[in-house]
């Protein structure tokens, strides 16, 4: 589902192999800091920060 999320942004494939590894690198990354209690703090709600963090990826795919 991923590849084929990020073919529609016609990526090279050296491209499309590290966006793909980034973006599970993001996805594990987020749910381990999440359960070890790391967004507990300050005044953005986990969603608001997931989004955020998603809206950062998209935009650097767009910039290629």
């Amino acid at each position: 589902m991923i590849v084929k999320t990020l073919n529609s942004y016609h990526l090279s494939e050296k491209d499309l192999i590290i966006k793909n590894r980034a973006f599970r690198s993001l996805l594990n990354g987020y749910i381990m800091l999440k359960q070890l209690g790391y967004f507990q703090k300050g005044n953005l709600s986990d969603d608001d920060s997931f989004s955020a963090v998603i809206d950062e990826f998209i935009n650097s795919i767009k910039e290629k």
